[in-house]
């Protein structure tokens, strides 16, 4: 899988304007995730699922297609790829905190800039369109706004470990209620 992921980006970053190995990349992080998470490794599933977002939105518009965003696919894959060694290896690898915040930043980024392009495209059709340039500080101001209203609402956080277990407990306390009926 993470070969087939590397030549992917690799096809992309030689033609950035064509999707469709971006697609092939998706389908591969979808499959590691997958098996990620159900061998509970939670790390590679995290960096994983980050990454997935990030190729899914750069696959949306073949014009985002740019080569900062082929070198940080690059570098997500080598972390990726020592994080399987560590577990080839018998050990637990680390959460990459770092890359992962970066990732959410550059996905961030590339949402905006799809959300340009798409105000851009609206206003060449000869329809009103507002463009607003957003600095990076200010986006980020935003984002910790809207954070410290998320926080505000009624929210509780659980571990993917535990609703995992609550929906099993789920299917077998269903399966255990067909089972009395049918007595």
């Amino acid at each position: 899988l993470l070969t087939s992921y590397e030549e992917a980006i690799e096809r992309w970053s030689n033609d950035l304007h064509n999707v469709e190995p971006l697609n092939t990349a998706m389908r591969n992080l979808h499959t590691l995730k997958s098996g990620a998470k159900l061998a509970a490794i939670t790390p590679v599933g995290e960096l994983t699922h980050k990454l997935e977002g990030v190729v899914e939105t750069l696959a949306r518009d073949p014009r985002l297609g740019h080569s900062r965003w082929a070198d940080m696919l690059r570098r997500s894959y080598d972390e990726l790829h020592e994080m399987v060694e560590q577990v080839r290896g018998g050990q637990m690898p680390v959460k990459p905190a770092d890359l992962l915040r970066k990732l959410e930043n550059d996905k961030a980024t590339i949402e905006s800039q799809l959300e340009q392009l798409d105000k851009r495209d609206l206003a060449e059709s000869g329809e009103q369109a507002e463009v607003k340039i957003v600095s990076l500080a200010d986006r980020q101001k935003q984002k910790e706004e809207e954070a410290k209203e998320a926080a505000n609402r009624d929210v509780i956080r659980v571990r993917s470990e535990v609703l995992d277990n609550l929906v099993n407990l789920s299917g077998e306390a269903s399966i255990f209620r067909s089972r009395l009926e049918q007595q």
